[in-house]
């Protein structure tokens, strides 16, 4: 069973694995809502190395992260 997350979320996520691991970021997001499209798009370019959608997939994040970003170091 899939758990869809919708909008935005401030609740602490705990993986036991990972309680050890020491990361390098202070935050993280998605760039879509994962719908249908978006989905199958990922799991082509992932596992069928559908490198034509590598524009569309790098387009559409840097739209989402350029913001974030920015907001984030205060520019």
């Amino acid at each position: 069973m899939r758990a869809a997350l919708c909008g935005e979320h401030h609740t602490t996520f705990r993986v036991r694995q990972l309680r050890d691991v020491k990361f390098h970021f202070r935050f993280a997001r998605s760039a879509v809502i994962a719908n249908p499209l978006v989905l199958q798009v990922i799991h082509r370019y992932k596992y069928n190395h559908a490198l034509c959608f590598e524009p569309f997939l790098a387009d559409l994040l840097i739209r989402q992260a350029v913001p974030s970003l920015k907001n984030e170091n205060g520019t």
